[in-house]
């Protein structure tokens, strides 16, 4: 099945991701930004998630020390690892095709409401596009915290910036349809992964 902390950790996960998707009344929250889902927010994300995964994987495979995470490297010392990050923390139990099978449809309606917390934090009340890089490098760094690589975090900064962009143009509940989606395009990903694996 896996070590001790990979099922403790994937069951802390999978809590989290079911209070989001259905917790306090959030299941109705969260359809009702997946009903404003458009093509738009589809097609123009294509390009941003291509940008993305390809600056993580030129940083992770070209630059020393990109693809180590500070936080696995310090518990390396104390554990076996060289402190290489991984896939995202929330994504924790994939290799169990029937938890994925499971997870990945609770994870989809958990985004709206994951995303919105990300853009209350990062993006509302920006003043300007200095103000908004600054905010989406905080943005890709404190992603740090999920395990991923500082090639990965730094590569999420590009997203950051792309979600500012949708901000100064319409607000959180723009910037937050975006994310939304943004983030349902990786677990369909994921999801296809899963099932082809």
């Amino acid at each position: 099945m896996g070590s001790v902390t990979e099922v403790a950790v994937t069951a802390c996960m999978g809590a989290v991701v079911a209070y989001a998707a259905f917790g306090d009344g959030r299941l109705r929250k969260n359809l009702a930004i997946i009903r404003k889902y458009r093509p738009v927010h589809f097609l123009t994300n294509i390009p941003i998630i291509a940008s993305v995964i390809t600056a993580a994987m030129l940083l992770n495979k070209y630059v020393p020390f990109m693809d180590k995470n500070p936080l696995l490297w310090i518990l390396s010392f104390f554990f076996d690892g060289d402190g290489t990050g991984g896939a995202n923390l929330i994504f924790s139990g994939l290799q169990w095709k029937w938890y994925a099978l499971i997870f990945l449809p609770v994870l989809t309606l958990a985004l709206p409401y994951l995303a919105e917390i990300e853009e209350r934090s990062f993006r509302e009340g920006t003043r300007n596009w200095k103000h908004g890089i600054v905010r989406s490098i905080r943005f890709g760094l404190e992603h740090l915290i999920m395990m991923i690589s500082i090639g990965t975090a730094i590569a999420l900064i590009i997203g950051g910036l792309w979600f500012t962009y949708q901000y100064f143009k319409g607000g959180c509940e723009r910037s937050t349809t975006y994310h939304a989606a943004y983030n349902t395009m990786l677990v369909t990903l994921a999801f296809a992964a899963v099932i082809l694996s």
